[in-house]
């Protein structure tokens, strides 16, 4: 590098190469001992852009949950008809007797990147207000690779659940997901059950 003069900086001229929106030139003056030096460097975006470490130890976690009518789940999509209701009033028959109720559950569980191609046993439970558990679903998931995913990124698996219960009485139950093996995986969903007395029918 040779000196063009004797001051006591240097000027030195950087050619950022990257988008369009990105480059350009800047000049940047720093001390320097008797000598004036100018030079051209050249910097790319992806040499200063740090990328963060993947983590390894992240865990299969569930997003969300949500009760609904009725949920069905198609090509990595749900289908959730009268969905988020937190109060269930089921038509009870004139005499007594128990009345099936049709309900269902939609989950979305986040898959990590080490943790695709691998089988996670997802469970669904439906309790009481005493925490008896009236049903237990399991429910195995698989989350791929799709060639077009970055390395790196997180898989979201859509789960759709549809069933008739028949609940003993009124009352608060809950439904519970949870990934088996996976701690603090649980979620849930408190809603209560009122019945209604059907009128008879005339004669």
């Amino acid at each position: 590098m040779k000196p063009i003069n004797t001051l006591s900086f240097v000027l030195v001229r950087y050619n950022v190469v990257g988008p369009k929106s990105h480059e350009g030139q800047f000049h940047m003056i720093i001390p320097w001992a008797n000598h004036f030096v100018q030079c051209r460097n050249e910097l790319t975006l992806d040499s200063v852009k740090k990328e963060k470490p993947m983590k390894i130890s992240q865990p299969v976690t569930i997003e969300s949950i949500l009760l609904a009518n009725h949920v069905e789940a198609a090509d990595g999509r749900l289908f959730i008809s009268g969905g988020g209701w937190s109060i269930l009033r089921r038509p009870v028959p004139q005499g007594g007797g128990m009345a099936l109720s049709h309900i269902g559950v939609a989950v979305i569980v986040a898959v990590p990147w080490h943790q695709t191609n691998i089988q996670h046993n997802l469970k669904i439970e439906l309790r009481d207000e005493d925490a008896n558990v009236l049903a237990s679903i399991p429910v195995p998931i698989i989350a791929g690779r799709p060639a077009e995913l970055r390395p790196g990124k997180i898989q979201y698996v859509s789960v759709g659940l549809t069933t008739d219960i028949p609940f003993p009485r009124a009352g608060d139950y809950e439904v519970v997901v949870h990934i088996e093996g996976s701690d603090d995986s649980e979620r849930r969903w408190v809603f209560q059950v009122v019945d209604i007395q059907q009128l008879a029918a005339s004669a």
